[in-house]
This record gives C-alpha cells, structure tokens and sequence, in this order.
C-alpha cells in the first residue's frame, strides 16, 4: 500500500482518500499564499518574478520527492498551483489576490465533493479488505 518504483497506487480505502484530501486542500493553500506573497512583489522585475517561481516550484517538487508519503501532496500542490496563479497573473498583477483566492475555493471546493462521494458511495474500510 505505499510507493513501488516512485509511483504512487491508487489508495481505495476511505480513510487514506480523507487523509490525502486534506493533504492536497493544504498545498493548494500553501500555492495560492506563495502566489500572492510573490507576484505583487516581484511583478516589476519579470525575470526576477519568473525566477522566483520557477524556484519555488523547483524546492516543492525536490521537498514532495524526499517525502515518500502521501504527505508529499502538500508540496507538490503548493509548487504547482503558484506556478499556475502566478504566471497566469502576471499580465494584471491587480488581481492576483482574486485569482489566488478563486483558484483556492475552486479546487478545495473538488476535492471536498469527490472525498464527500467517496465516503458515501464507494466506502472502503481497512477492516473490511
């Protein structure tokens, strides 16, 4: 039930689904916080902006590749949903707060009906396999 070859297997138990549910409403917030703290700051300097996010996005994935477990969404997440905010702003650096923050409700908003469905439809316990 883990990793086998760096690839992650399908979890079909409830409570491991609601872990990484949690896990990845985590790193969405933690993209969209990096995405605003960075953009409006750097928005002047596009080389320095795109730098700064490419790093950023970088350190997540390397973190997300050290934790084999499903903790590991938290980084991957947050890398690559400031690299989508932010370079998707960086025409109107006004409304990077908006994006984030729409982006944000809007993922956590999917991840919460599939998870929500899963448990009661489709529930699968440890006990039970």
């Amino acid at each position: 039930m883990g990793d086998v070859d760096g690839l992650y297997h399908v979890q079909p138990l409830s409570g491991a689904l609601r872990s990484k549910a949690v896990y990845r409403v985590l790193g969405t917030t933690l993209g969209g916080v990096a995405s605003v703290a960075l953009v409006p700051n750097l928005v002047n300097s596009p080389i320095v902006l795109s730098a700064a996010l490419a790093l950023w996005v970088a350190f997540c994935l390397y973190i997300s590749l050290l934790d084999r477990t499903p903790r590991s969404y938290i980084f991957l997440l947050a890398g690559y949903t400031a690299g989508i905010i932010g370079f998707s702003t960086v025409n109107a650096p006004e409304t990077i707060f908006d994006t984030a923050l729409a982006r944000v409700e809007e993922i956590t908003l999917g991840i919460l009906c599939a998870t929500l469905v899963h448990t009661i439809f489709f529930p699968r316990s440890v006990l039970a396999s």
